[in-house]
């Protein structure tokens, strides 16, 4: 029956684009992470708005993902680097459709939201009608409990690597892994669950989690727990 998001999503990325000039985002990640991380001599490649994606599991268009996935995976590397010595990884995240069409309007309605929501009289136009501004991709009412049912989300990890000891400045990534992440509707049931997984390992293994105070990002705090059987009871699952 198709996937139709809860405006308050919609509400909370307006209010997000509208305010990337004065959040001051970039001093507040130099302030709690002042450390440079080493300059990698191979690096992703870079990409276009669109471009299709190689693995034949996916077979299809890409853009770039714009959430929050790419700076907390940033934030936990740079936890490892800092705390552990871990040589960070590079990450880009993107959203994948088969359609070069649905890709190209999502873009470009994503463009359009970001450049209009600067402006204050159509930003509060924005808001007030979001089932008409999103063509129905967000609504009042959220998905229906028919919608969750049937609806599911699939993460694909396309890594390229060394095995460790190999000299990784040296020589191209000799490894190629892929891992994927699957689990039910992630706009309610999935983060519901994570949530809950969570909260069973703060309460379960708290032993096992860093014993210093402060705000950890999801991988610095429950590295050592038993999280993935948490979230595997919750139909959450990780395969390599």
């Amino acid at each position: 029956q198709g996937y139709s998001a809860s405006a308050a999503t919609y509400q909370t990325l307006i209010l997000g684009m509208s305010s990337t000039k004065e959040d001051n985002l970039g001093e507040i990640r130099r302030t709690i992470m002042p450390k440079s991380l080493p300059d990698p001599k191979f690096k992703l490649p870079s990409r276009s708005v669109l471009w299709r994606v190689p693995e034949n599991v996916l077979r299809g268009w890409a853009m770039m993902f714009s959430g929050s996935d790419k700076s907390i995976v940033q934030r936990s590397q740079y936890y490892d680097y800092v705390e552990n010595g871990e040589k960070p990884v590079q990450l880009a995240t993107y959203y994948t459709n088969g359609q070069y069409s649905a890709k190209f309007l999502l873009a470009f309605w994503m463009k359009s939201l970001s450049l209009l929501s600067q402006f204050e009289l159509i930003r509060r136009f924005l808001q007030k009608y979001p089932e008409q501004c999103s063509f129905n991709m967000f609504k009042i009412a959220g998905p229906t409990q028919q919608q969750m049912n049937e609806a599911s989300f699939e993460y694909f990890f396309v890594g390229h690597g060394w095995e460790r000891g190999e000299r990784v400045d040296e020589q191209k990534p000799t490894k190629s892994p892929n891992r994927n992440c699957r689990g039910p509707d992630p706009g309610y049931i999935a983060s519901s669950a994570c949530v809950a997984a969570a909260a069973l390992a703060v309460l379960d293994d708290r032993e096992k989690m860093p014993t210093s105070g402060g705000v950890y990002t999801t991988a610095s705090a429950f590295r050592d727990t038993p999280i993935f059987e948490y979230l595997k009871s919750f139909g959450i699952t990780y395969e390599m």
